[in-house]
């Protein structure tokens, strides 16, 4: 890994801010995943550090999908005290994250982000991607069993509403990747995409899983013109969704601060966070 391969993931300079949090508020940020109406995105996923997992229910209403927390095996009350460290952007509230700006005890400590991220490199080096399972859908009476994509009943137009997909900003340097991740799926659904204009298919694409999430990444050749391009999803019985991406000059994302998908998880003398990324440690507890 270069230093340019991590700025180009990190490149926003924000500086990393620890915060407390009660177990209440701690929930609530996880809630404003799922974005207010008339937001470019419906959600915007967060991720955690080593340790903490949650369960959600996708389909509750707004302010209900977390079902529960977890913290090294323990639940996470809401009378819980927790600390976490997180970005400046997103501790200020950025991206509807609102909730962050009603902790306690908020320290900057100066470190950049950016700075961090090489910092862990070079000391934890080679690294491994963090394992599935952090976010997990809360169980059902029943385990569901993929299946064909289905086609709708009577012919029903479906609009656009059978998927919900999170590119970050959606902006990739030419001879980038563009990882693309879809929920709200079918368990076994198949999904094609298509980069126009020129166009690219994109293959090997995974059908959903039981969660009915995939994952997949979009390699932009190093000769593709920069502008405005769109990636088109299909899946039969479906209509066709178009999501707007845009392709820059190689090289220039770092200089730019574009967002990325998501952050990379760190750890130094304390779990740090960067990107949208929470790193939770658990101050003590209180009762009632």
């Amino acid at each position: 890994v270069t230093y340019r391969d991590i700025a180009n993931v990190q490149p926003f300079a924000n500086t990393i801010v620890t915060i407390e949090l009660t177990g209440a508020q701690l929930k609530a940020i996880l809630e404003e995943q799922w974005q207010p109406a008339g937001s470019s995105r419906p959600k915007l996923h967060m991720g955690i550090s080593e340790g903490f997992t949650y369960e959600y229910d996708p389909d509750a209403a707004a302010g209900s999908h977390i079902v529960s927390m977890t913290l090294n095996g323990s639940a996470v009350e809401d009378t819980d005290t927790v600390v976490v460290a997180t970005n400046s952007f997103l501790a200020a509230g950025g991206d509807n994250f609102t909730t962050f700006t009603e902790g306690a005890d908020r320290t900057d400590t100066g470190w950049v982000d950016l700075a961090a991220s090489v910092a862990y490199f070079e000391q934890a080096s080679p690294l491994d991607p963090a394992p599935l399972g952090r976010a997990v859908i809360a169980d059902d009476t029943t385990e569901p069993t993929p299946t064909p994509t289905p086609s709708p009943t009577d012919g029903a137009d479906e609009g656009t509403d059978w998927v919900e997909w999170n590119i970050g900003s959606g902006t990739v340097e030419q001879g980038g990747t563009l990882t693309v991740e879809l929920t709200g799926l079918n368990p076994g659904q198949v999904v094609d995409a298509t980069l126009y204009s020129d166009p690219i298919v994109i293959e090997n694409i995974p059908a959903a899983n039981t969660a009915g999430e995939i994952t997949f990444t979009v390699a932009i050749p190093t000769d593709l013109e920069t502008g405005a391009h769109t990636l088109v999803l299909e899946s039969d019985g479906y209509d066709d969704v178009d999501i707007p991406v845009t392709v820059v000059t190689a090289g220039s994302l770092a200089a730019t601060g574009a967002e990325t998908p998501w952050g990379l998880a760190l750890a130094a003398a304390f779990l740090i966070v960067i990107g949208g990324t929470l790193a939770i440690t658990r101050r003590r507890t209180t009762t009632a």
